[in-house]
């Protein structure tokens, strides 16, 4: 109180002085006041505040800093305005001290929900468990619930202050929000379900799931639906609703061992009866230890699993490091032990409906076919040379695509990388996901 009382009894002469030519000049005074504070905050303090921010590693200060510093311009000229009328000091412009007042509360709860809009979010992602799925969006919906609450509760305070009461006006809201839910039942359904799906975290953007016979990427998540990308490159949209109340797949967390990505494959493989059982399970498994796809731990498994009324049926449990990896090990599996299997003479059977005393030659002429058969041997042989050179130069690409993508998350989680640039960084390694999303499938 004293240090306000000595500023006062410093600052009273030049008060008076003004004072003394009139009102205009007491105005005057303000509006030079407000607009020279206007200007300092501008042009100094915002600038010092800016050069901290972007130090710092963190992204909401910096969506921050200006939609705060614009709610503070208001209140420095609401606040110079009320110091003007104060100053002027007349008894019937004493009730506008109330509105002044509730505009504060206004400004400052703008303030506060703009904050809740950028902060909020992070917060709760704070005490969420590192291990969990996280979901793009997922706090939407608690934020937007928040502020609405802030804003009338202080709407209700401000507006109290000039004597208008909210109590009609709330229950108008209850009857109005009550006839809102029963007209968009499907919509607020959708979103009060993607909170749901939110909260408990099967899945996040990039994994493959399956939903009702639907196999895809989940390529976003949103209040009202979440998108599909399948494996043939057609978009399905899924209402929340119905992901509430179907089973979901989830092929990224299903790994054992805590490996998310790792896939248990299954392939069946049928042979002749007159084939010894070790020799065929040898063949397949030592095939599969050769699959550059296959994990080495745990190592592939051969069991037999059916006798067929015309075959012997092997299954071949093999385990890769990433699901995206599915197809390509299939191929590479089939086509390598029906190629072992021709080495070393182990027969697949074929009902036979007719009895035929020797295998119909694909080529028919005597003279023709040993030139036709050598002509066939020469595209095989050009077929496998293609083959090969195909697959090193798919997966060098791929190789490359996922050293890259190694590359940039490792500068996002050793912080090497400014928070300027760390939204490009993940759009660039986005894209580089969907590119062997796209080579994989």
């Amino acid at each position: 109180m004293a240090e306000d009382d000595t500023a006062m009894a410093v600052l009273q002469p030049y008060l008076d002085q003004i004072s003394a030519y009139g009102t205009g000049a007491e105005v005057g005074a303000v509006v030079v006041v407000t607009f020279a504070s206007l200007l300092i905050l501008r042009f100094v303090f915002k600038p010092i505040v800016r050069a901290i921010v972007i130090r710092t590693e963190a992204q909401w200060d910096q969506l921050l800093l200006d939609p705060i510093f614009v709610r503070t311009y208001i209140f420095i000229v609401v606040f110079g305005a009320n110091l003007g009328w104060v100053w002027i000091d007349r008894p019937s412009l004493e009730p506008v001290q109330n509105h002044f007042l509730m505009v504060f509360v206004i400004v400052m709860t703008s303030i506060l929900t703009v904050t809740i809009k950028h902060l909020f979010p992070r917060v709760m992602a704070r005490f969420s468990s590192e291990k969990g799925v996280v979901i793009g969006g997922q706090y939407v919906l608690p934020t937007i619930l928040l502020r609405f609450g802030v804003w009338m509760l202080s709407l209700n305070f401000a507006l109290g202050l000039i004597g208008v009461e909210m109590v009609g006006f709330f229950a108008s809201l209850a009857v109005f929000s009550l006839v809102v839910a029963v007209a968009a039942q499907q919509t607020l359904g959708n979103i009060l379900n993607s909170s749901m799906l939110a909260l408990d975290q099967p899945f996040e953007v990039g994994d493959r799931i399956e939903v009702d016979g639907v196999t895809g990427t989940v390529v976003s998540f949103g209040t009202l639906s979440t998108k599909i990308l399948t494996l043939t490159e057609h978009l399905v949209i899924i209402p929340n609703n119905t992901l509430v109340s179907s089973t979901i797949v989830n092929h990224a967390r299903g790994g054992g061992d805590g490996i998310a990505r790792r896939l248990s494959l299954h392939i069946d493989y049928s042979v002749d009866y007159n084939e010894k059982n070790a020799h065929v399970k040898d063949v397949i498994t030592r095939t599969a230890r050769k699959c550059p796809y296959v994990a080495g731990d745990p190592e592939p498994r051969t069991l037999m699993r059916h006798l067929n009324e015309y075959s012997k049926d092997f299954r071949l449990y093999a385990w890769i490091d990433d699901y995206n990896d599915e197809f390509l090990a299939t191929d590479w599996l089939l086509r390598e032990v029906d190629e072992a299997f021709e080495r070393e003479g182990i027969s697949i059977p074929y009902p036979i409906a007719v009895e035929l005393e020797h295998k119909p030659e694909p080529f028919e002429g005597e003279q023709h076919r040993d030139r036709r058969m050598k002509k066939k041997k020469a595209r095989q042989h050009l077929a496998d040379m293609r083959q090969k050179e195909d697959e090193l130069k798919f997966q060098e690409e791929r190789d490359n695509a996922r050293e890259e993508i190694e590359f940039l998350e490792n500068l996002l989680e050793t912080g090497a990388a400014k928070a300027s640039e760390r939204e490009e960084i993940q759009n660039d390694i986005d894209a580089l996901k969907a590119i062997l999303a796209r080579f994989t499938e």
